[in-house]
């Protein structure tokens, strides 16, 4: 049985990151990036993706939980903009979702590059 707490990802596979809050796949044949969060589901390119993640970032940096206790996070779509509230905890839970799957994003990128010989990787005794 499946520990609901447990982080679940992988680099060979398109499900890039898991949390008990949701998922984030990548179309093998096409690159785009399909979250899943709390039974809603965005389907953005890599790009729109990298935006989302810095902009949830900012909105945490500015957060001051006395102003407001939901937030709106709005997107256009071929059938008009779509919009749902977030509360903070929300907020911080689609972050650390977006965050992980970036981390899976580059951590495939640095791989990709080392297998192809593209890059060399300094040694442990190296880093800061």
């Amino acid at each position: 049985m499946s520990d609901p707490s447990t982080l679940h990802c992988s680099v060979h596979e398109p499900n890039l990151y898991d949390t008990r809050d949701g998922h984030v796949f990548r179309c093998a044949c096409c690159g785009r990036i399909q979250i899943e969060f709390r039974g809603l589901t965005l389907l953005i390119d890599t790009e729109e993706f990298e935006t989302l993640l810095g902009t949830l970032a900012e909105v945490l940096d500015e957060i001051d939980e006395a102003a407001s206790d939901s937030w709106r996070l709005a997107a256009p779509t071929d059938a008009g903009e779509v919009s749902i509230r977030l509360g903070v905890d929300e907020l911080q839970a689609l972050y650390e979702l977006l965050a992980g799957a970036q981390a899976m994003r580059a951590m495939e990128e640095r791989i990709g590059s080392v297998a192809m010989g593209n890059r060399r990787e300094r040694p442990p005794s190296a880093w800061r």
